[in-house]
């Protein structure tokens, strides 16, 4: 994946809200941020914790944690995740990189 590059994994949707993971390569470092895709025009929240890991298959990881409320169809991750070139070295297998992202849904409004 070249500079500016991005890949997207499937939409998936977990309580009736869609979310898809989004890497890419920027500034030397790989960005990883995973997005709320809901729209309405009813308000709506939805409130939660969220890991993302990078899982080499020996077991060696790499993860971050944080939290947010999401009120729009909008990303959170980090856009410097890891460098670039630490990632190549220590976790790709092939052109293989393995992502987990755990998220726990706090709390919803506005949302059936």
């Amino acid at each position: 994946m070249g500079e500016g590059e991005e890949k997207k994994s499937l939409m998936e949707y977990q309580y009736n809200v869609p979310w898809f993971v989004k890497i890419d390569h920027r500034k030397d470092h790989l960005t990883v941020r995973f997005h709320c895709c809901r729209n309405s025009d009813i308000p709506w929240s939805v409130q939660c914790a969220f890991q993302i890991q990078i899982v080499h298959p020996s077991g060696k990881t790499i993860s971050k944690e944080g939290e947010k409320v999401y009120e729009e169809a909008i990303g959170s991750g980090w856009s410097e995740f890891i460098k670039w070139e630490e990632m190549k070295k220590e976790y790709l297998v092939g052109d293989q990189l393995t992502v987990v992202v755990n998220v726990t849904i706090n709390q919803m409004t506005g949302i059936s």
